[in-house]
């Protein structure tokens, strides 16, 4: 194959990159990704409501078995967004975007239905991975197929964001999540709890309704925008090149909602293992709500990172926003006011439970830093089409965790601490992994402005290393 020169790459038009207009771009999603924590609590809190304590822990298990199902198989769905924000740069672009992803998402819909409506696969994922009893497995199934048209949802309100953030109007992603939001509350408190159905069913249909007013509002929004009117000019990716690029990030998805899982078997094999998971389960709750803001620097990264300026400029704002944010997750950590947060605002009141759960606090302190360095270096990673190194650091931390359960005896450590100390070490190991890709040209190849096809061909024929 001939070799590919390097063109010459105009300067972009707009002015250089500050952290006001960082903070401009950013205070949208940020919201964003902070109002999405809201959606399982409102489930759970109609399903509590319906059923009262009698039902209540029948339903939500259902239910929770239901939700972590759904969303491993349809997770490859959740890279649209950054994918679309990279590669859609006109109409032509968007189609070849449509027909990928929904070509995966498909196959996602297909594995749905198939595990609610076939007998023999339904039972071995809920009997026999789950260990489920046949009437909850029978419950969780019953929602499952209301989940089936997830991915498609998915992969439209993908498009939708990743136009929108690419066109610098975050806002709109902003207003979707709210707009879902209020309609998944309306319809579980203002309907579903005054009718008969079952737990899944009941966050099947609000997760359903839901997401697809977000869809339909971010899609809606898209008409007048560049990515709709204008016509192709520029080369885009074949779809050979679509499934080198988006098909490790699809897989990372996936393997990342294998790490819950592995904990869970950690914590299971330690001490006291019911104590631990239910002080894991408030821990993950809450740093979810505290670190969530941090997700917004992944698509600055994307949108904005086209020279070492911006990038320089894009870390002082990462700064920024770890300083404060581990502050916060001291001050729960470390100081009475987890008192308030734990046992007054959540009435944790087992003593064993608050015991792990402050004692595993104390191991949350590195999270905000490595989070933040994660996010940013796989969206380094998705602006410069090489993203196998995501995949690459995802499965290097999950064979970490694999290695530990295998090879140490955990049976006389404390579960909880053991989980934290875990999640931790994945952080750690995807990020030192990622690292190396970035080190061996990945870096000048991510601050590149040329577009990702361009990149792509440059970066495969050996002259955008270095």
């Amino acid at each position: 194959m001939p070799s590919v020169e390097p063109t010459a790459v105009p300067h972009p038009s707009e002015p250089p990159l500050t952290i006001r207009r960082v903070i401009r771009f950013t205070l949208p999603l940020a919201m964003t990704f902070l109002m999405m924590s809201g959606s399982a609590p409102i489930v759970t809190a109609g399903i509590a409501w319906t059923f009262g304590a009698e039902g209540e822990r029948t339903h939500l298990a259902a239910f929770l078995m239901t939700f972590s199902t759904a969303l491993f198989l349809y997770s490859p769905a959740f890279v649209a967004r950054n994918t679309a924000l990279r590669m859609v740069i006109d109409r032509r672009s968007l189609v070849r975007f449509l027909v990928g992803n929904l070509s995966w998402a498909t196959i996602s819909c297909g594995l749905l239905l198939a595990i609610a409506w076939h007998d023999e696969i339904g039972n071995m994922v809920f009997l026999g991975l789950f260990d489920a009893r046949p009437t909850i497995a029978t419950l969780a199934r019953q929602g499952l197929a209301l989940f089936a048209p997830m991915p498609l949802l998915i992969v439209l309100r993908g498009l939708g964001q990743g136009c929108h953030i690419s066109n610098n109007d975050g806002w709109h992603v902003g207003i979707g999540t709210t707009l879902r939001l209020c309609a998944m509350a309306l319809y579980v408190f203002g309907y579903a709890v005054h009718h008969e159905r079952s737990g899944p069913v009941l966050g099947g249909e609000a997760f359903l309704l839901g997401i697809g007013v977000e869809t339909a509002y971010v899609l809606l929004m898209l008409r007048g925008k560049p990515q709709w009117q204008r016509r192709p000019e520029k080369p885009i990716l074949d779809y050979g090149q679509f499934a080198r690029y988006a098909g490790p990030l699809m897989l990372a998805a996936a393997l990342t909602q294998l790490v819950t899982p592995m904990l869970i078997r950690l914590i299971s094999a330690a001490r006291m293992p019911a104590e631990s998971q239910a002080g894991y389960d408030l821990i993950r709750g809450s740093m979810w709500v505290m670190l969530s803001v941090l997700n917004c620097i992944q698509p600055t990264v994307l949108a904005h990172a086209t020279s070492r300026h911006n990038f320089r400029v894009i870390l002082r704002y990462a700064v920024l926003m770890v300083i404060p944010t581990t502050t916060l997750v001291a001050v729960v950590s470390l100081t009475p006011l987890r008192h308030t947060v734990y046992e007054g605002w959540l009435r944790v009141d087992n003593v064993e439970i608050t015991r792990l759960l402050y004692a595993g606090l104390r191991w949350v302190l590195p999270l905000p830093t490595l989070m933040i360095a994660n996010l940013a270096i796989q969206g380094l990673h998705t602006r410069s089409g090489r993203t196998g190194w995501v995949t690459a650091g995802t499965a290097t931390g999950l064979a970490l965790l694999a290695v530990f359960d295998r090879l140490i005896d955990v049976s006389a450590w404390d579960g909880l601490i053991l989980a934290v100390a875990g999640f931790t070490s994945f952080h750690v190991v995807s990020v030192a992994v990622q690292l190396i890709g970035l080190l061996h040209g990945g870096l000048t190849a991510s601050l590149s402005p040329r577009e990702l096809s361009e990149q792509m061909a440059l970066d495969r024929n050996g002259h955008a290393r270095g």
